[in-house]
């Protein structure tokens, strides 16, 4: 494949696909080191080593599996219900509640 590189990033042309690296930063006085990040194209799949930030909305038409936390500054919605502002209901203190109400 064909292999652009610059310092220690790279853009590597194959025949299945692309892969770009980038180098990471080393430390400085301020700052930890920082590891490099990889993005790479083959077929219908692009893979990201690295973090993505994101800035502005984004939609999925699809299903989003993560093996960590995922984490809402403000709420998170599970179809009409707010996971911060619904509520249960109970009979009695130490009874079961019920499904979510509203919010």
């Amino acid at each position: 494949g064909t292999v652009l590189h610059k310092g220690k990033s790279k853009i590597k042309l194959t025949s299945q696909g692309i892969e770009v690296s980038v180098a990471g930063v080393p430390a400085t006085q301020d700052q930890p080191a920082q590891e490099g990040c990889v993005f790479t194209l083959i077929g219908n799949t692009a893979t990201l080593r690295g973090n993505l930030i994101v800035n502005g909305n984004t939609t999925v038409n699809g299903n989003i599996n993560a093996s960590g936390t995922i984490t809402g500054q403000t709420d998170v919605i599970a179809g009409t219900i707010s996971g911060k502002t619904h509520t249960h209901k109970s009979t009695s203190p130490g009874d079961p509640t019920s499904a979510p109400i509203g919010g």
